[in-house]
């Protein structure tokens, strides 16, 4: 009884290791699959803020140039992850939400296979949920396109 009983236990734990190589951290897996649901279902020509259509915990939200290192994504951000992905080539949307010092979703991809694409206008620097940020919602050719109305330099507004 107590060999088929680690047995199963040895199965289980293999089962679990051989789906987290395949879609690598659960919770972020699961988070990405909310975010493109939630962005996906949003109607054209409405006005929305992350606060109100990112469907799970969040404190701040990065997104950086084309081509940065992954090594640099973490000493911006200050946390070393598996979730984190280089872009390779513009024309990529890169999303990375953090909360509580983890990375809690990671999106690296082309809006063509996502089903959207979401324009923060600031690499490097994190737009947090405190922020109000209104993003002005456009459907087209298959994507949900988010767009600041207006991004934020310094002290003056760009619109």
């Amino acid at each position: 009884m107590k060999k088929r009983a680690l047995k199963l236990c040895a199965a289980a734990l293999l089962i679990l290791l051989v789906i987290y190589a395949l879609i690598g951290n659960p919770i972020v897996f699961w988070h990405n699959r909310a975010l493109e649901h939630s962005l996906c279902s949003l109607e054209d020509g409405i006005t929305v803020t992350l606060n109100e259509t990112v469907p799970f915990e969040w404190e701040a939200v990065y997104t950086f140039d084309p081509y940065t290192s992954k090594s640099e994504m973490e000493r911006i951000i200050g946390i070393s992850s598996s979730s984190i992905r280089e872009t390779v080539s513009e024309g990529m949307v890169q999303l990375i939400f953090v909360n509580r010092g983890r990375v809690t979703a990671s999106v690296c991809g082309y809006a063509s296979n996502l089903g959207y694409d979401v324009y923060l206008g600031r690499s490097g620097r994190p737009l947090t949920i405190g922020e109000e940020m209104k993003f002005s919602v456009a459907r087209g050719d298959g994507i949900v396109r988010l767009a600041p109305l207006s991004l934020s330099y310094g002290h003056e507004d760009v619109k």
